[in-house]
């Protein structure tokens, strides 16, 4: 048998806005998931200084159920959890942009290949100025 090393593709340090952007989306497929097992979720999300923008496509559930769990507060968790609760001095604006819906059959039928569609390898670090 052989044994699974699991690899770190992407280093990021903590304060800086990608490591924020990969707990949101973590926030949003878990909210799928949790809709819908078999949910495809396929999203980006930029942070920048007064805002978080959420776009892609997230595929769950029964028409109009995925509208009913994505929405303003899965940021401010994220952003809670990352210890930014207190430091909002800005109200940031929160905007999801996606499009959303059930899995059509075609997306039922390739499901099992689009887990993992790519790697990011690279390093990144907060400059003084968003530190």
């Amino acid at each position: 048998m052989t044994r699974s090393i699991p690899h770190v593709a992407e280093d990021i340090l903590a304060g800086h806005p990608d490591r924020l952007g990969d707990a949101v989306a973590e926030r949003v497929v878990d909210a799928a998931v949790a809709l819908d097992p078999d949910a495809l979720v396929g999203v980006e999300v930029a942070v920048f200084r007064r805002g978080v923008t959420v776009t892609g496509r997230v595929a769950a559930g029964r028409s109009g159920e995925v509208e009913r769990v994505l929405h303003e507060s899965l940021v401010r968790a994220a952003y809670t959890a990352a210890g930014y609760a207190d430091d909002w001095a800005i109200e940031p604006r929160v905007l999801f942009d996606l499009e959303l819906g059930p899995l059509s059959d075609e997306e039922r039928g390739i499901r099992g290949f689009s887990d993992d569609q790519n790697i990011v390898v690279g390093h990144a670090v907060a400059s003084e100025a968003t530190a």
